[in-house]
């Protein structure tokens, strides 16, 4: 009898923790998909912070995958190694809650990455283009540090003072330019951590100043009142971090489409022997009406649905619609007022393009308002979510450049279709000096 009983607990306690061994298995490849495919996760013993491998800064990702590796991930806690080792991600560790608010509020799309947390204060996880950010890992004492190279972070097990890490936002770990981050001014005020970002960050030249990398012409007026300089101050501080644009044609198809039966279709017939002048045509009310790159995709496009009644390579064509929303941009700047120039050579691309889509809106209304909604924005940038165009819209309500007149509703089922806000252009008005330029 006791030997029938020692077996069932033998075969329940086998059956519990294969179980646990399973959930463990996902909760390793729930890793591997948040951060990365190319990520090297480092054997930490339960309660420890430190690896249990000798030589750990010198893995590479193809030894981790063996099964006495993987076996080695289910005994203990994780660390994931930084830098080169895995592709490039690095993580900014901020040693207060006060510390990642102040992180959170400078650079917004961190809302759309991995974040994990510790004992105290919380790691936010990026991947970086290779050589585009500080080598080496840079600490602020009572602040937080940047892990790069050689440095490694644990996310998953047991704290050494027993509390669980945790994901506290499971985002798998986005791309973003090292140079566009913002640093709030308890890292600036730090001599060693900002020498070491000045090389690969043209914000920062002195602690606690950030600027982008461009001036104001000096051939523009700077004869305007203290309020309007404050507000260019204002915008140079918090300018909108750039964001990769998503493939058109490979990854939004109907999109693409979309924009060239409103913007090309719907306006344009193609005729033999007339593909220079299409461009001349098109470009300048495509450069009004998204984004630069999206632009381009949309005259490739026309080339090549029509390309039957062209005798041009693909090649000239894109290289003069290259060199036409070039020019585009340039007359539009031309024709803008001294003090709307100021606005304008402050922002970053997507920016640029959200500027004069919006003089283009403001100035068809005749200063009066007009609707757009934060998706409809984020379709006319290439942008993958609609989130990333309210964000954009709420920046320039913030530094007045546009000033919502009626606060649009969301698509309900109750309420039916949604409706868009409406706008007025808040800097100087949209006039038709920018047309006389063109």
């Amino acid at each position: 009898m006791n030997y029938v009983k020692n077996t069932a607990e033998n075969q329940t306690a086998v059956q519990n923790q294969e179980s646990q061994n399973k959930e463990i298995n996902n909760n390793v490849q729930e890793l591997y998909d948040l951060l990365g495919a190319e990520t090297v996760l480092l054997p930490i013993k339960l309660r420890e912070k430190a690896p249990n491998i000798k030589e750990w800064t010198k893995l590479e990702f193809g030894e981790t995958q063996n099964i006495y590796y993987q076996k080695r991930l289910l005994t203990g806690n994780i660390g994931v190694a930084l830098g080169e080792a895995s592709n490039n991600l690095c993580s900014i560790d901020c040693d207060t809650d006060e510390v990642l608010e102040g992180f959170l509020s400078l650079n917004p799309d961190a809302a759309n990455t991995l974040i994990s947390k510790g004992k105290r204060g919380e790691n936010v996880w990026f991947r970086f283009a290779a050589d585009s950010y500080p080598p080496r890992t840079l600490r602020v004492p009572d602040v937080g540090e940047f892990r790069s190279n050689g440095g490694q972070t644990v996310i998953r097990g047991q704290h050494p003072y027993g509390m669980a890490y945790k994901l506290i936002q499971r985002h798998k770990v986005i791309n973003i330019n090292f140079k566009c981050l913002k640093w709030p001014k308890a890292f600036l005020d730090n001599d060693n951590f900002l020498k070491n970002i000045q090389q690969y960050s043209p914000l920062y030249t002195s602690a606690g100043s950030q600027a982008e990398s461009k001036t104001i012409p000096q051939s523009i007026s700077l004869s305007i009142s203290h309020k309007k300089q404050e507000k260019l101050q204002k915008l140079a501080a918090i300018a909108v971090n750039e964001t990769k644009i998503s493939s058109f044609m490979k990854d939004k198809p109907e999109l693409l489409k979309k924009h060239y039966q409103r913007y090309i279709a719907d306006n344009f017939v193609a005729v033999e022997g007339s593909r220079n002048a299409a461009i001349v045509h098109l470009a300048p009310i495509l450069a009004s009406a998204v984004h630069e790159e999206v632009a381009l995709k949309l005259l490739m496009a026309f080339y090549v649905i029509n390309k039957d009644l062209f005798n041009d390579s693909a090649e000239i064509h894109e290289q003069e619609s290259i060199r036409a929303l070039e020019n585009c941009e340039k007359r539009f700047f031309e024709g803008l007022t001294d003090y709307n120039k100021q606005f304008y050579v402050t922002l970053n691309e997507f920016e640029k393009s959200t500027f004069r889509i919006l003089f283009d809106l403001a100035r068809a209304s005749d200063g009066k308002p007009f609707p757009l909604s934060a998706n409809e924005l984020a379709e006319r940038l290439g942008l993958p979510s609609c989130n990333q165009g309210g964000r954009i819209l709420k920046k320039f309500e913030k530094l007045e450049v546009i000033k919502i007149n009626k606060k649009g509703a969301q698509h309900t089922k109750a309420n039916g279709r949604g409706l868009a806000s409406t706008y007025q252009w808040d800097l100087d008005h949209p006039n038709i000096k920018s047309e006389e330029a063109a």
